[in-house]
């Protein structure tokens, strides 16, 4: 299983927090269970391990939990592939950069 490589290289959690907490989250209100850092670090896993379409992000996720569990939070669970769709479409045309990241 394609998790099962990911989870070898033993990235810290903290990684995925550090690398996207400045990316402005597009969500308000009671519509941010999940950290926006761990929905981008699921959908970036999922794609490594060959996810085509927002459906198969979710898929990935369910399947995969226990062992996504050991570098990301998901305190309130999975996001949905509805969730993924949403944030990825309403995050802002240029995100900011750290220097050196271009």
């Amino acid at each position: 299983m394609c998790i099962y490589y990911f989870l070898k290289s033993k990235i810290p959690m903290t990684s995925f927090e550090e690398h996207f907490g400045s990316v402005p989250d597009p969500r308000t209100g009671n519509a941010t269970p999940q950290l926006l850092s761990e929905i981008i670090g699921l959908a970036i896993i999922a794609i490594l391990c060959r996810a085509k379409v927002w459906e198969d992000m979710e898929d990935f996720g369910k399947a995969g939990e226990p062992f996504l569990r050991k570098v990301l939070r998901l305190e309130n669970g999975m996001p949905s592939h509805d969730t993924l769709e949403s944030v990825f479409f309403n995050l802002p045309g240029e995100l900011p950069s750290k220097p050196g990241l271009t």
